[in-house]
């Protein structure tokens, strides 16, 4: 059963949008984060590839620790721009929190929802 907290969670990220989101690891002052682009860029006359505005994102990326590497979701609220990649979750076991992040993969996949 899930825990009242994890449900929550759970229930923020229940109705998905048709588009994917684009998405980007960045590295500042010795803090990874994933930033989402919120913007498009692309012409009037394309149709859109990428969500735009304001939406929850779930991005998973693998990140390389010092003694390893794990698969990392993490997820931004339709408030901000983005997160610190060690605020994410993994799906099973704990994860690498002893250990300094050496680098982060840019994500290949970003899921958008409503907010």
């Amino acid at each position: 059963m899930l825990a009242l907290s994890q449900a929550a969670e759970t229930a923020r990220f229940s109705k998905r949008l048709p588009l994917q989101c684009k998405a980007e690891a960045k590295h500042v002052a010795d803090v990874w984060y994933i930033n989402i682009d919120r913007k498009s860029d692309e012409t009037s006359d394309q149709p859109p590839k990428f969500a735009t505005g304001e939406f929850d994102a779930r991005v998973p990326v693998w990140v390389t620790f010092e003694n390893g590497q794990q698969l990392v979701t993490v997820d931004v609220g339709a408030s901000t721009d983005g997160a610190r990649v060690d605020s994410g979750t993994v799906s099973t076991g704990l994860m690498i929190t002893d250990r300094k992040i050496v680098y982060v993969d840019n994500p290949t996949k970003c899921e958008a929802f409503v907010p």
